[in-house]
């Protein structure tokens, strides 16, 4: 709905008396508040949204966990091999090597 209230706006090429005067433009809450937004979403919707909202949230936080797991792999890996810990010829050589 938003969307749709913006871009009428925009096409009509009043979406200037949204916005607020200054260094840095915006569209102001008093500005919006003059007009009614209908949102008919059912709460049925609203729910299945939401679940949506919060898996995605639960994925990101699994794959940002495993991000900073292979980071610290990595830099474990690293400071072996520059420290002449490991030999990454040796390992390569004896199949210890994965990737």
């Amino acid at each position: 709905m938003f969307g749709k209230f913006f871009w009428n706006h925009h096409q009509n090429g009043d979406l200037e008396i949204l916005r607020t005067i200054g260094a840095q433009p915006a569209i102001s809450m008093a500005n919006l508040k003059k007009y009614k937004f209908q949102f008919l979403l059912q709460k049925t919707e609203q729910s299945a949204i939401a679940l949506v909202l919060s898996d995605t949230d639960t994925l990101i936080e699994q794959i940002n966990k495993l991000i900073v797991k292979k980071k610290n792999i990595k830099q474990g890996t690293m400071q072996e091999l520059l420290s002449g810990k490991v030999d990454y010829q040796d390992s390569k050589r004896n199949g210890k090597h994965n990737r």
